[in-house]
């Protein structure tokens, strides 16, 4: 774990070794590089919640962003801790955030199948398949706007 200021050329002299390797930046606390055996150097903030939980989420890989980059958002994610908050955990939970079609089957699972006849039920499902799900299915529910649902139609 060595400690150094992470820079463009300290990164890229970073070779991979038969253990993963930590490259701490000095300047950020808890920001580091992450170099794997496979040669992956991956940003990464660890950190402690207000509850005490250690997080150590990657912020993303190198290439895709500079070391710049990576500690400006490493900047805003410790900002976002001291102010009480988790980013990891919000980035987490927008990831388990449900689906359209997902959402379509637990609403003919949980509701229409209790509440609706058959024939009803038939006609709410074949919507779905036809309109719903080819076009919005994919999508997370909370990232669905209004043009996406007036190009469905």
């Amino acid at each position: 774990m060595a400690k150094i200021k992470l820079t463009k050329s300290a990164v890229d002299a970073a070779q991979p070794q038969a253990q993963a390797i930590e490259l701490r930046d000095t300047l950020v606390p808890g920001f580091l590089c992450k170099v794997t055996p496979a040669g992956r150097k991956v940003f990464m903030l660890q950190y402690r919640t207000n509850a005490g939980e250690r997080r150590k989420p990657a912020l993303g890989l190198y290439g895709e962003l500079t070391v710049e980059q990576a500690r400006s958002l490493a900047q805003e994610w410790l900002a976002e801790v001291r102010r009480g908050g988790d980013p990891s955990a919000a980035k987490a939970a927008a990831r388990s955030a449900p689906t359209v079609k997902e959402l379509c089957t637990k609403f003919m699972e949980d509701y229409s199948k209790q509440r609706n006849k058959p024939s009803t039920q038939r006609g709410y499902q074949a919507v779905i398949d036809r309109c719903i799900v080819p076009m919005l299915g994919r999508l997370k529910v909370q990232d669905v706007k209004r043009p996406d649902v007036a190009t469905a139609m």
